[in-house]
């Protein structure tokens, strides 16, 4: 599943312009990292 969760992103984030896909980045790991905890 986490593999497919990152393809996806990645799909996302290259079609956006680079300050959009940074901000998007960021949301994912700050989700990602509470996830964890």
């Amino acid at each position: 599943m986490p593999q497919t969760a990152m393809a996806f992103e990645a799909e996302i984030v290259h079609d956006l312009p680079d300050e959009l896909a940074a901000l998007v980045g960021r949301v994912v790991v700050t989700f990602a990292s509470l996830s964890t905890n």
